[in-house]
């Protein structure tokens, strides 16, 4: 399994981060992650190639998502 994220995604997370007002530690507020968790992603050392490989399948199922993770009872994420 691959380690970190998809090359040159780093830069793009913190300046989209910065465009949306947001500091690390808001964001991970927000997110209800660790401060850790969004310094990692920012330095590229860890854990985006979920999201990642999740975006390529909705692409490639045509859903998004929510449809993705929509609970078996058919409730969709908070």
């Amino acid at each position: 399994m691959r380690k970190g994220q998809p090359p040159g995604c780093e830069s793009n997370i913190k300046a989209l981060r910065e465009k949306a007002g947001y500091t690390q530690e808001s964001l991970a507020h927000k997110l209800g992650v660790s401060l850790s968790s969004v310094q990692s992603w920012e330095r590229g050392k860890n854990g985006l190639w979920g999201f990642y490989w999740a975006i390529k399948l909705c692409r490639a199922l045509n859903c998004n998502i929510e449809d993705l993770l929509r609970k078996e009872n058919g409730d969709k994420i908070d």
